[in-house]
């Protein structure tokens, strides 16, 4: 009846409550009824106060008349109607011995419950347990309440004190051994090491409840409220992914600028950027085509692997396209034609970043971000070492750092969508799924081509202009400053990601995503145009001279990008791609015509690479505007 009323008012809620219930095995009981009832009510956890494992122990000394096999009966009764099974386990009972300890594990290892709360025997004044202590001579030391439980005050005849505390401490670990995670079960085992040791658990007890401790709970309180918010959460884990890709890119960086020439520095990012811009290409706005609709598509495998295949198909001819015209494109960098192995390599890095773009968009749109965060730290870790042991190929050197750093993400990311996803790499192509995606993606690749233009085109534009020492000098500057745009561009794509779940709800994401990105970009914005000189000292001296101004301009410049982000997402979300197009066509005529204008013919006293700084915060200054109205029009 109890069961039958709990599952009347579980339907009345949109959330059913869940409970557990504390059961007794009883030999020969019918629990199927009862079991099929608490399925119906939600009841979805048991706890079973078995105590021992020794039928002995049970029988004699607590009065339970069960065997094991009534136990074991019940817990898979129990696993058919999927319930979970907790046990509770006293150790150190009078009477019991090693052996019967040993059949304690048995039994528990058998039946592998969800949980086992295990406690050491306390003898409880007034109990009859108590009495059977008394007269078998075990009271023999003063209880230390504090330690209640958790340290053996009884040595027993055939159970000594040191054999209770060290079977208490690694219990779990000989249950679960083969079963759960060899770390995590150390990881209890070290816990009661120290929560069993009377000085260790009071400075332990001190120091969390601290006025350090409360204050880290209080952020703890807020860091959990913005987690269960999904835009939220999405957003910070892009956010700090990137962050700790610039980050250790910035070392990264510095060790470059120290074991390479500011010539070899800026060839090398010369062709990181062609790299880039390659990817780019190579996307076919099907990452977009992704976040949009593999959350409700009901064959995800296909629609990953066909948008794979194509990226991988692209990259590759793209690659082969730019070798083949590379004394056109970039005639200081036909080096790399020049060498057969140079050659190859630069495709096949070229094809693992475009793969691993594609990857990530997958990832944001099951809304797994975190995946993309671990990824990219292991990478950029990596990423630290390779120029060391590169540094005799010279720029070519720097370029392959980075393209092997791509490669270890893209497996990473990988072996992640496998186990994680029961994902299954097969070279496919469906074209019902490009036809599905070609609208928003086509849209969306010359939208976000066009966007990614000008900081991909830049750097090859400066070294056959002007040389690749300021090439490097645009570099440095534009990576600093790319931590600024991390806010923008990852509260954008989670963004997306709410806002094509939900259309109902945009106002409300997009207040959220001002409200991020304004709290954190405005006071950074400050900080490196105070203090960005300083920042490029870390590179050398010529770097701080040349990139200071160029990096003033760009850090002023992430207000609109935060604006132009924002509004290109408005109208993804919107299918209002056209419009978006034309923006973003404007925004790079503007920056990359006014780029070369001023490299070439320093108007205005302009000379080097200011001239370029000038040309990105105009650009993005128009677009701004234009989106500010466009934001207005469409986000309602």
């Amino acid at each position: 009846d109890v069961c039958n009323e709990i599952e009347k008012y579980n339907e009345s809620l949109d959330i059913p409550l869940s409970f557990r219930l504390n059961i007794r095995i009883t030999p020969n009981a019918n629990f199927d009824i009862l079991f099929e009832a608490c399925k119906r009510a939600n009841i979805l956890n048991l706890n079973i106060g078995i105590e021992s494992g020794s039928e002995r122990v049970r029988k004699n000394v607590l009065k339970r008349n069960y065997s094991n096999n009534n136990i074991i009966e019940t817990v898979n009764l129990a696993k058919k109607y999927e319930l979970n099974c907790n046990f509770f386990i006293m150790i150190g009972i009078p009477g019991e011995t090693i052996e019967d300890f040993k059949e304690t594990i048995k039994i528990c290892r058998i039946c592998q419950p969800k949980e086992v709360m295990v406690e050491i025997f306390n003898p409880y004044p007034g109990t009859d347990l108590y009495e059977v202590c008394k007269k078998m001579n075990l009271l023999q030391e003063k209880v230390n309440i504090k330690m209640e439980r958790r340290q053996a005050i009884l040595s027993l005849p055939g159970f000594n004190k040191k054999q209770i505390q060290r079977s208490y401490i690694w219990f779990n670990y000989n249950v679960y051994n083969g079963y759960k995670p060899r770390i995590k079960l150390m990881l209890q085992v070290i816990i009661k090491i120290l929560r069993s040791n009377f000085f260790i658990d009071s400075m332990l007890s001190r120091f969390f409840h601290s006025h350090l401790i409360t204050q880290m709970k209080t952020i703890s309180k807020y860091y959990n409220l913005l987690v269960k918010d999904s835009l939220y959460r999405n957003s910070i884990y892009l956010m700090l992914s990137t962050a700790v890709m610039a980050f250790l890119g910035f070392f990264f960086w510095i060790i470059n600028a120290r074991l390479f020439s500011t010539e070899q520095v800026g060839i090398g990012t010369a062709l990181i950027s062609v790299m880039s811009l390659i990817s780019s290409l190579s996307m076919l706005g099907l990452g977009n085509g992704l976040i949009r609709y593999l959350a409700g598509y009901e064959k995800k495998n296909i629609m990953i692997n066909t948008s794979s295949t194509i990226v991988l198909i692209t990259a590759i001819i793209f690659s082969v396209i730019y070798l083949i015209f590379i004394k056109i494109f970039s005639p200081k960098l036909l080096f790399v034609r020049e060498n057969i192995l140079f050659a190859i390599l630069f495709i096949l890095f070229t094809v693992f970043t475009s793969l691993n773009v594609i990857l990530e968009d997958v990832f944001i749109a099951n809304r797994s971000t975190v995946v993309v965060l671990i990824k990219n730290t292991i990478s950029s870790i990596v990423k630290l070492i390779l120029p060391v042991l590169l540094v005799a190929m010279g720029a070519y050197g720097i370029f392959m750092s980075v393209g092997i750093t791509m490669a270890i993400a893209f497996l990473i990311s990988l072996v992640f969508l496998i186990i994680r996803f029961n994902y299954m790499p097969k070279p496919i192509i469906n074209i019902n799924v490009v036809k599905k995606m070609t609208k928003l993606s086509l849209g969306s690749y010359i939208g976000g081509l066009i966007i990614s233009l000008p900081a991909s085109v830049l750097p090859i534009l400066i070294i056959n202009l002007i040389g690749a020492k300021s090439s490097a000098y645009f570099y440095m500057a534009m990576m600093i400053a790319g931590l600024l745009y991390v806010v923008p561009t990852a509260t954008s794509q989670s963004l997306f990601a709410e806002g094509s779940f939900s259309e109902t709800e945009l106002k409300i994401h997009l207040k959220k995503a001002i409200k991020i990105i304004s709290i954190i970009i405005i006071p950074a914005i400050i900080i490196i145009s105070l203090f960005g000189n300083y920042i490029l000292l870390a590179f050398g001296k010529e770097y701080s001279a040349e990139g200071f101004t160029l990096l003033r301009f760009f850090s002023i410049s992430g207000i609109f990008i935060s604006i132009n982000s924002i509004g290109a997402t408005i109208l993804n979300i919107k299918h209002k791609i056209v419009i978006m197009i034309l923006v973003s066509f404007i925004n790079v005529i503007v920056i990359l015509s006014m780029s070369v204008i001023l490299l070439k013919y320093n108007l205005f006293g302009v000379t080097g690479v200011v001239g370029v700084g000038i040309a990105w915060i105009v650009g993005h200054g128009i677009t701004a505007l234009v989106y500010l109205f466009l934001i207005k029009k469409f986000a309602h």
